[in-house]
C-alpha cells in the first residue's frame, strides 16, 4: 500500500518507542543525549552501513569533499547537531526536520527506509494498526493483560489454517499447535501481539507439513541441538522441539562457534554473529538465528572484531578453519 509521509514519520517514531520498550535498542538510544546519538551513529556506520542510506546520511552530515569521507564527517560533527533529534525523541518537540526522521530510521534499522514518494510499502498488521488507529498505540502492557486471549486466538487461527491447507481434521495439528504455543511462551512477551500471531500461524503450518513428510527432495528435517542442527525423520513426533526443513549441506556446515578464541582477523566477513540477552554468539555461516527464526545473523565486521575479539593471535593449529577464497 502507499502511505503518506506523515504516516511514514509516525511509523518511524512508534517503531522507536516499541523497540525501546522491548529493550531491542542500543543502550545509547534508550536514554539519548547528544553525545550518545553521535556515538551510535559511528557504531551503526561501522556495523551495518548500506548503500540505500547514503542519501539520508549525506543530507544530515554533508557530502564527501576535500578528501574527507562520510565517516570522517560524521566523526567531526559537533554534538549540537543532534540536539533537534534528541528533543524530538524526548517529546520536547512535536515535529522535527525530515533529515532527523531519516537518521532515526537508519539508527533503529527501520525496514521501510528511506521514504520514497508513491512507493508501495508492505506493512505488517501491527504497522497498519498504527496508521489506522491514530493515537492508539499497541503497548506491551496491553498485550500482557490480554495474554490468555491471545493464546486462544493463536491456537484457533493456526488450527483453521492447517485445516485449510491439509483438508483434514485430526488430532495431530492440536499436538503441534500446543508445542508451538509452549515454545512461543518462552520468548519475550514484549513482541507485538499481531506479529506473534502471524509468526505462530506460519510456523505451525510449516512444521505440520514437515512432520507429515511432505518436504522438498532437496531438504531434510532437523532441530537445533544447542550448537548444531540435528537431523531427524520428518515423521518423528517433535515433542517440545521445533523441527524445520533445511538444506542437508547446511546441517553439516552450520554450527555455533563455542571457542571464541579461535576467531581471528581472517574471520572478518566470514563468521556471523548475533546479540541475544547481552551475549554475543558466533556462527560458521549466515542465515536465520536458530533460537529465534524471526531474526537474521549478521556478518562479522572489522568494527565488531576490534571491539569484542581483538586479542593476541592464537597459534595456527588453534585457528578457526575457514575456506580459502
Amino acid at each position: 500500500m502507499r502511505i503518506s509521509y506523515p504516516d511514514y514519520i509516525r511509523l518511524v517514531i512508534e517503531t522507536y518507542k516499541c523497540k525501546r520498550g522491548n529493550n531491542e535498542l542500543s543502550s545509547l538510544l534508550i536514554h539519548p543525549t547528544y553525545s550518545k546519538i553521535k556515538k551510535e551513529c559511528l557504531s551503526v556506520y561501522n556495523n551495518r552501513y548500506e548503500k540505500k542510506d547514503e542519501k539520508a546520511l549525506n543530507n544530515f552530515f554533508g557530502f564527501e569533499e576535500n578528501g574527507k569521507s562520510l565517516f570522517q564527517l560524521m566523526k567531526a560533527s559537533h554534538v549540537d547537531k543532534f540536539k533537534p533529534l534528541q528533543n524530538y525523541l524526548l517529546g520536547k518537540t512535536e515535529r522535527t526536520d525530515d533529515k532527523n526522521v531519516e537518521l532515526l530510521a537508519w539508527l533503529i534499522d527501520f525496514q521501510h527506509r528511506p521514504y520514497v514518494f508513491d512507493k508501495d510499502f508492505i506493512l505488517s498488521n501491527e504497522e497498519l494498526a498504527l496508521i489506522t488507529n491514530k493515537g492508539q498505540n499497541i503497548t506491551v502492557e496491553k498485550a500482557e493483560e490480554n495474554h490468555s486471549q491471545i493464546e486462544e486466538i493463536v491456537i484457533e487461527t493456526a488450527f483453521k489454517k492447517i485445516q485449510e491447507q491439509q483438508g483434514e481434521v485430526n488430532k495431530e495439528p492440536q499436538v503441534l499447535i500446543t508445542t508451538v504455543a509452549e515454545t512461543s511462551s518462552k520468548k519475550k512477551k514484549s513482541k507485538g501481539v499481531l506479529i506473534i500471531i502471524l509468526i505462530l500461524v506460519s510456523c505451525t503450518a510449516g512444521i505440520y507439513t514437515v512432520w507429515k513428510g511432505k518436504g522438498s527432495a532437496n531438504t531434510t528435517c532437523a532441530y537445533w541441538a544447542g550448537d548444531r542442527y540435528q537431523e531427524v525423520s520428518c515423521s518423528e513426533d517433535p515433542g517440545r522441539r521445533l523441527i524445520i526443513t533445511i538444506d542437508p549441506e547446511k546441517v553439516k556446515s552450520f554450527k555455533r562457534i563455542t571457542r571464541v578464541d579461535t576467531i581471528t582477523e581472517v574471520s572478518i566477513g566470514k563468521v556471523y554473529y548475533i546479540k541475544d540477552s547481552n551475549k554475543i554468539k558466533y556462527y560458521t555461516e549466515g542465515g536465520k538465528y536458530p533460537e529465534d527464526l524471526t531474526r537474521n545473523l549478521r556478518v562479522l565486521s572489522r568494527y565488531m572484531f576490534e571491539k569484542y575479539l581483538r586479542k593476541e593471535e592464537p597459534s595456527p593449529g588453534n585457528s578457526f578453519p575457514l575456506s580459502k577464497e
